[in-house]
């Protein structure tokens, strides 16, 4: 069981709507592996064909960044549905597109 640091932890919204995803890179020969039980705190990582080896991998996870309630508990900054905008076209090029509704 891999424990995500606990600073990490309370900033990141980890639900069926925002999953957490992990990269993993191995470091050595083994059957494969694949992560299980991703929770905001932890995940686990199982190796392929009831594998038994003991090799050495780096991860890289990537979450969505929580809702701030702590800073204004009035207004909290809400930051699980902000996407980035659709980017401006080419230059030279006209596109029309509408703008993102951000609530």
């Amino acid at each position: 069981k891999i424990q995500i640091d606990p600073i990490l932890a309370k900033n990141i919204a980890v639900n069926d709507k925002h999953p957490l995803k992990v990269f993993i890179q191995l470091e050595g020969e083994c059957e494969g592996v694949y992560v299980y039980n991703k929770t905001q705190n932890s995940f686990e990582i199982r190796e392929l064909n009831n594998g038994t080896s003991n090799i050495s991998f780096s991860y890289h996870i990537v979450a969505t960044r929580a809702n701030d309630y702590n800073y204004n508990p009035k207004k909290p900054a809400m930051y699980e549905e902000v996407r980035f905008p659709i980017a401006p076209p080419k230059q030279g090029k006209k596109v029309n597109y509408k703008k993102p509704k951000v609530e």
